[in-house]
């Protein structure tokens, strides 16, 4: 239907009023601003960004982001290659069936399914297994009392197939994140080279690498005891005694003379069981061993390492190429390639100036 000069007269005088953020003569204005100051941005970005030119150049190859995949060893030397398939029941022993369900994740289940934990009888000689993750791998675990833990890249847990009546004790290599329930409060213990970490229930994060300059135990949720296990007689006098009590919200950072805490943001410990590496003021270095375990890649330095750091979350299943290319702006130029072995480097140097 044709419109008449009443009705063209009447959605001009609608116009009229409108307010004159609403007219279309504005918004096209707007538009158009808005992509001349997105373009002003963007060569601003790039004149101080120059390493984003040379993006394409940082990889002769890509690497993938790990994944779920562990070994289990058993007590009497069998060995299970586990992923995130879930082949189900894969053994039984001593009175627990050993399931892999998908999605990453070992459960250790009593074979009558009651639900009830069983415990090993403090006569009987204990049986322990071995969870390990490769450099690129991650995997759950739910221990046969209920606890869970995750377990971070590069690492491994000792456990009991069974826990005793007097304590439930395993001992850690690397990273991992508990969830312990309270069990007759039947003490939980995480021993590591360094410390020694006691809760009855609780959610805590360890992180205890050989290659990192300290050992972190970051309390989420509950009380924690933690204990130094090495401490030097020549202790630090910014140092606490050797043994603490951590509420939520408190870091314990352990060395080899002794301990000190510190109040943090808890979740940023455990960005990793989320999907994330989250950096705060974290130097080059540390950000690159975090890389190196997650994509199974040997770290080289040429020449001297500027003193930067990082802070920022990048997401965990971004590739190798992309995460670096978050990281142009530090003045580092990055190369990943092969070296005459096979393996995998990222090859890390100061970005020269033009």
């Amino acid at each position: 239907m044709n419109k008449n000069e009443s009705d063209i007269q009447e959605e001009l005088n609608d116009e009229t009023l409108a307010p004159f953020y609403k007219r279309s003569s504005f918004i096209y204005l707007t538009i158009a601003c808005l992509a001349l100051i997105a373009t002003a941005v963007a060569a601003v970005f790039y004149k101080n960004h120059p390493d984003l030119d040379n993006i394409s150049n940082i990889a002769d190859h890509d690497l993938r982001a790990g994944g779920y995949k562990a070994i289990l060893l058993l007590d009497k030397g069998e060995k299970f290659v586990l992923s995130d398939v879930g082949k189900g029941e894969i053994t039984k022993e001593n009175g627990i069936r050993i399931l892999e369900n998908p999605g990453g994740e070992l459960r250790y289940q009593a074979q009558d399914l009651a639900g009830d934990t069983i415990f090993n009888s403090n006569q009987t000689a204990m049986v322990y297994h071995v969870i390990k993750t490769p450099r690129g791998g991650q995997y759950k675990i739910v221990l046969s009392d209920g606890t869970k833990v995750w377990l971070n890249a590069a690492s491994s847990l000792r456990y009991p197939d069974k826990f005793n009546t007097t304590v439930r004790e395993v001992e850690l290599k690397g990273e991992a994140y508990f969830e312990v329930g309270e069990q007759d409060s039947i003490p939980f213990v995480v021993k590591s080279s360094l410390q020694k970490s006691l809760v009855t229930a609780g959610h805590f994060n360890i992180s205890n690498y050989a290659d990192d300059p300290v050992t972190t135990v970051t309390l989420l949720q509950g009380h924690l005891e933690l204990v130094s296990v090495n401490k030097s007689k020549k202790a630090s006098d910014d140092l606490t005694p050797e043994r603490v009590w951590l509420e939520p919200g408190d870091e314990g950072w352990v060395t080899a003379t002794g301990l000190k805490l510190v109040k943090v943001h808890p979740d940023e410990s455990i960005s990793w069981k989320n999907g994330y590496f989250q950096f705060s003021n974290a130097d080059l270095k540390s950000v690159m061993r975090e890389m190196s375990r997650w994509y199974d890649a040997d770290v080289i330095y040429e020449g001297d390492i500027p003193d930067v750091k990082f802070n920022g979350e990048v997401r965990r299943d971004v590739s190798a190429s992309a995460f670096l290319e978050m990281l142009a702006y530090l003045k580092v130029k990055f190369k990943i390639r092969k070296n005459d072995q096979g393996r995998n480097e990222i090859l890390v140097r100061r970005q020269r100036n033009n």
